[in-house]
């Protein structure tokens, strides 16, 4: 009878854990989106007068109709360029005898750490009206620089550089995983290399690249730290920018229709990775991991190698020298010389700038507390994921992975409209910030500590509950120490995101509530100088580096 009450006990305690977590993510997640939905079509706590004005309003402006098409222009142009770039060096890195590929890889992971806003302000330094390399040409050569940076082309540009990398990384694992037999098979048969590749290799890793892609369409369409800074001062509006301008001027209507427009197409893209993924599965038949079929490039290795090396080199290092390089001048635009260099840029952000010393203590408050409890509920949903055979958990891991298919922007003009009213008032506190950033980062934390609850067996767990624990002693004592590694690098993902993320904190934010997010992006729009702004895009950087390095050590 004991042991009977004690199983029971536990019984009880999940579903408990079950329904509380459910109703948590519900209320972080889905009840902001429901809330947005409902005001595009009237539905509000002041009332309901469904109409369908808003939809109307924004078919019939013109404005929406370029920001669309600009949105859809940005969209294909960077998934083709990065899905090209990212696509080509994974092959040259995974399946030919380059030359340097420990340190090719170092340097598109370099690409990688940089936020994009900070990688604009950094080509904006360079190639902008007064940028280094514009001077350059003008005292040199007495001519322009061909290159407009303020100009849809220069968001591709710059999102390009910030997302092939992520190309790379997916395809280069797909190529290191698939099965070399079958690319000598092809070889035996009497197939060209070109065969081979065009029949075997790019068919078995065809759901990677699929999938990889539309993820980069997704992010490009939801670009707005990048569209901010180099398409607002040309006048050129993208989806995500029309948004935050419709909002700043009171145009509600036209913010939220727009946003829940965002929302659909994000969402489309969102399940049709994940359905396509389903349905094209390939298993390798064999067992042991051979070695991987090498192409030679003969006697181009070595000029490609330069090439590659050359190009990493431009669009790693030089954008972070040109940045910290900034930091340190008087003022921006004057020349490169000792006496014109100075450290009292830092000194005034983290000792003199009570608006900057708040910004930089307010981002990491609120990312100790979004993460930790990200973490909390993180913990508990991959738990009942994995741990429980209930057809709620299907609900559970929908709702913890919704945040991945919704922009940002669209997560903060949903936040406003759900956190205003009582009893939930939450605008024009922190808190509005925090609770954004929980749903936010959920999927980051659950992800990590799937990997690991996947990988023990559960049979310690009913060991631990056979010899008399409960529930919560066995969470303690045996899961929370298994998947702690997990749990620190999703911690150290979520507070880097906190670092680097602009849309939110700038849309969610009151006065003496600022983020380093919100600090640099007045900043630069408003009376800061590149200067001021490169001095706390170097102690970002420096942030998010320590960050990585405490990610990879946990994985390893």
């Amino acid at each position: 009878m004991k042991c009977i009450r004690k199983i029971n006990t536990n019984f009880d305690i999940k579903i408990v854990a079950l329904i509380v977590t459910i109703v948590t993510v519900a209320l972080l997640v889905m009840y902001p989106i429901l809330v947005l939905i409902g005001y595009s079509f009237g539905i509000s706590f002041n009332g309901i007068e469904i109409s369908l004005d808003a939809y109307k309003n924004l078919f019939f402006n013109k404005e929406v109709y370029f920001a669309v098409k600009n949105t859809l222009y940005i969209g294909f142009c960077i998934t083709l360029f990065a899905g090209l770039l990212g696509g080509g060096l994974a092959f040259l890195v995974t399946k030919t005898d380059i030359l340097c590929k420990k340190l090719i890889e170092k340097l598109i992971f370099g690409t990688f750490v940089i936020p994009s806003y900070i990688m604009a302000i950094a080509w904006i330094e360079i190639a902008g009206h007064n940028g280094f390399f514009t001077r350059f040409l003008y005292q040199f050569f007495n001519t322009k620089n061909p290159f407009e940076i303020y100009s849809l082309e220069g968001i591709i540009f710059v999102m390009v550089l910030h997302l092939y990398p992520m190309v790379f990384i997916n395809i280069s694992n797909a190529l290191k995983n698939m099965d070399s037999n079958l690319e000598k098979a092809g070889f035996i048969s009497g197939a060209s290399s070109k065969k081979v590749i065009s029949t075997i290799i790019i068919p078995i890793i065809m759901p990677s690249i699929f999938s990889i892609l539309l993820f980069v369409f997704s992010k490009s369409i939801a670009c707005f730290g990048v569209a901010t800074v180099l398409g607002l001062p040309a006048r050129k509006y993208v989806v995500t920018t029309y948004i935050f301008s419709s909002l700043s001027s009171l145009d509600i209507g036209s913010a939220v229709s727009l946003s829940v427009l965002l929302l659909i197409i994000s969402g489309i893209l969102f399940m049709l990775n994940n359905k396509y993924l389903k349905s094209k599965e390939y298993t390798s038949t064999n067992i042991v991991n051979d070695e991987r079929y090498i192409y030679s490039l003969g006697k181009f290795k070595i000029v490609i190698t330069i090439i590659i090396l050359s190009f990493l080199f431009l669009t790693s290092f030089v954008p972070i020298i040109m940045i910290v390089i900034s930091s340190f001048l008087k003022k921006w635009g004057i020349p490169l010389i000792f006496k014109n260099m100075t450290l009292n840029n830092y000194y005034n952000i983290l000792f003199e700038e009570r608006i900057a010393r708040s910004a930089i203590k307010n981002s990491i408050i609120y990312g100790l507390i979004s993460a930790t409890i990200a973490c909390v509920i993180g913990m508990v949903i991959s738990y009942i994921s994995n741990r429980t055979k209930t057809r709620c958990k299907k609900i559970v891991e929908f709702l913890s992975s919704l945040p991945m298919a919704i922009p940002e922007t669209v997560l903060a003009i949903a936040a406003i409209f759900a956190w205003k009213n009582e009893p939930l008032k939450l605008y024009g506190t922190p808190w509005i910030i925090i609770v954004t950033y929980i749903g936010i980062c959920l999927p980051m934390i659950v992800k990590n500590v799937n990997g690991l609850m996947i990988g023990f067996d559960p049979i310690l767990e009913k060991a631990s509950e056979i010899n008399g624990a409960s529930c919560i002693q066995t969470f303690k004592r045996i899961v929370i120490p298994m998947i702690l590694p997990g749990i620190k690098a999703g911690f150290m993902m979520s507070m880097i995101f906190v670092l680097r993320e602009i849309p939110v904190s700038i849309m969610l934010y009151s006065r003496g509530y600022e983020t380093i997010g919100v600090l640099i992006y007045n900043l630069r729009s408003d009376t800061g100088g590149l200067e001021v702004v490169s001095a706390i895009a170097v102690i970002i950087i420096i942030l998010i580096t320590i960050g990585q390095l405490v990610i990879q050590k946990q994985r390893r």
